[in-house]
């Protein structure tokens, strides 16, 4: 394999495919890099993979020589660090990967292709075409509530549904819940599929800055996003995902309709005093309204003892009054992903679930802190 390629274009994509690339000691070549040269279209392969997630993206190049090789990835990228920028020549002779610009030759070991897993696309797969802005908005308001357990691995995926015109995408990490539906194209089988959010956070991450569409791949346990200059690929989660549907309350007795930027600035103030080993619980505070009042929300960081302060927020409150604690991050976490100007909260009692509302497409379930923790 011989092949010139621009440094700052070869850097950029190590950076993308090392998201997948693994830190296994048993298996030394899932360190590596696969650089894959195949035919004279002027497009370079890198792919690395830890066997749950292979990510592969092409970059432009200038194919002298076609070939296949891996090389450890680490070792790489901190040598690119040290070159000047400008045109590269990567060439392999037997065992040995060599790096040249100006002049100078740096070499690496390289390991046979054959070594490295080969891209598994999913079979017989159900396609769906998204739109990219449509994708990254589901993602944003869903992702940051999936769970990190490994020893519930479900929780740890995005729950995917296609069916009517409609996409779902449900996460939870047993204390809270996102679930966001829009509308899309698809006159296919119903699909419904447990995704890596993993996998979702580093498609969300390649496709940052793209325009366009992402077509999903969906058959017989495996999935793969397609993008125009890039690929993941990777097994989705077997198993039963939890009945969102019956989590979500249906009945309140206060309502609130709040600033989302004023709450949220009110969150982060309120996290600077919050405990830690308390949970970094908040207070929300909920007067009801009267012939004089129109009723009061106020916040305030729980056993800040002489530090902190109350903050009391404008807002539309009907009900009754309400005394209630949360946990700072969770709120600043979804309040961060609400894109409205204004987001609604329908509470019961103090110890039972509240649904934050943003509009027809965004709910989100979280359960409260009970006072007997605090």
């Amino acid at each position: 394999m011989k092949v010139k390629c621009d440094k700052r274009e070869l850097e950029a994509g190590l950076k993308t495919v090392a998201r997948a690339c693994s830190r296994s000691t048993w298996i030394p070549v899932l360190e590596n890099v696969l650089f894959s040269a195949q035919g004279c279209d002027g497009r370079l392969e890198l792919r690395c993979t830890d066997l749950e997630l292979q990510i592969s993206i092409w970059i432009d190049a200038e194919i002298l020589r076609p070939g296949t090789t891996t090389v450890p990835l680490r070792v790489l990228r901190k040598l690119l660090k040290t070159l000047p920028k400008g045109q590269l020549e990567l060439a392999v002779v037997g065992t040995q990967f060599s790096v040249s610009t100006g002049g100078t030759t740096y070499n690496l070991v390289a390991t046979e292709s054959n070594q490295f897993p080969s891209l598994k696309l999913p079979g017989e797969p159900t396609g769906l075409l998204l739109d990219l802005d449509t994708l990254r908005s589901g993602l944003r308001h869903t992702l940051f509530a999936a769970g990190d357990d490994e020893g519930r691995p479900t929780l740890m995926g995005v729950l995917t549904k296609v069916e009517n015109d409609q996409l779902t995408l449900v996460t939870t990490d047993g204390f809270r819940l996102s679930v966001y539906t829009t509308s899309v194209s698809y006159d296919g089988e119903p699909v419904e599929v447990i995704i890596p959010a993993r996998a979702f956070a580093g498609l969300a991450r390649i496709g940052k800055k793209q325009k366009g569409f992402v077509t999903i791949l969906v058959g017989q346990g495996r999935f793969a996003f397609q993008l125009t200059d890039s690929v993941l690929v990777g097994s989705s989660i077997e198993g039963n995902y939890p009945r969102y549907e019956e989590i979500i309350p249906y009945h309140c007795t206060t309502s609130v309709i709040v600033d989302t930027a004023r709450l949220l600035g009110a969150c982060k103030a309120a996290l600077v005093f919050a405990d830690g080993e308390r949970a970094y619980a908040v207070t929300l505070r909920m007067g009801a309204p009267n012939e004089t009042e129109p009723g009061s929300l106020t916040l305030s960081p729980h056993g800040a003892g002489s530090e902190g302060g109350t903050c009391e927020l404008p807002a539309v409150i009907t009900g009754q009054e309400l005394k209630i604690h949360f946990n700072a991050k969770y709120l600043i976490d979804v309040l961060s992903a609400v894109e409205s100007p204004e987001v609604a909260l329908d509470f019961s009692t103090h110890t039972s679930p509240v649904l934050l509302r943003e509009n027809e497409s965004f709910v989100h379930v979280l359960m409260p802190i009970d006072p007997v923790r605090l």
